[in-house]
């Protein structure tokens, strides 16, 4: 039987994405937060992603946010080593702010990208508000961006670069412990870190 029209879109609501698919992709990783003497193989990972898009005048302003404090940089990590990370600040009370968004080259369409997207999500608030996740894309990754549910709200110019800004939300506190159950059933481990995302001064780039 063919599901209504009505009960597709609450369905999106809850879930913006196919959990089947999903876990098809989902990789056992350990996320951890980055410290001071990872940030060299943070600015080598930005190196290596410039071939596929990341603005190579970014690199010092990248170093800058790493120790900025205003943003909790994530590692990924297999057992070989650090294969990704990402970065999470927090606009305001309900809106946090996803970037460098970055995995080795060798790695990529290899479900790490997708492991860290939820991961980002799994760090949210998993009680209260609904909260809302956005991001500046480079235009190589936004079909990425949408396929998990993002939706395209506007075009950002920032260091002479575009960047394709888009939104994940309402995400309600039910999708976040979602998001923490499929990750763990996929053998990732996470930190808890929640309080730990600090208010950001500025828009982070790029994605």
């Amino acid at each position: 039987m063919a599901i209504p029209h009505w009960l597709r879109l609450v369905l999106r609501a809850q879930y913006p994405w196919d959990h089947r698919a999903i876990r098809s992709r989902l990789r056992p990783l350990t996320f951890r937060p980055a410290v001071e003497e990872d940030y060299p193989w943070c600015v080598d990972l930005l190196e290596k992603n410039e071939a596929h898009g990341v603005p190579a005048n970014h690199r010092e302003s990248y170093l800058g946010n790493l120790r900025s404090g205003t943003q909790i940089t994530m590692i990924a990590e297999d057992a070989t080593g650090p294969v990704g990370t990402f970065a999470l600040s927090r606009m305001n009370e309900r809106t946090a702010w996803l970037s460098y968004v970055m995995v080795d080259p060798s790695l990529h369409r290899s479900g790490v990208g997708t492991t860290m997207l939820l991961g980002s999500l799994s760090l949210l608030r998993q009680e209260g508000l609904k909260q809302y996740l956005m991001l500046g894309a480079l235009e190589t990754s936004l079909a990425f961006y949408e396929r998990l549910g993002f939706v395209f709200t506007g075009i950002d110019q920032t260091e002479g670069n575009q960047y394709l800004q888009a939104q994940l939300g309402p995400i309600s506190p039910r999708l976040v412990r979602d998001c923490n159950k499929l990750l763990r059933e996929a053998g990732v481990i996470l930190p808890d870190v929640q309080s730990e995302i600090p208010f950001a001064a500025s828009v982070p780039l790029p994605s």
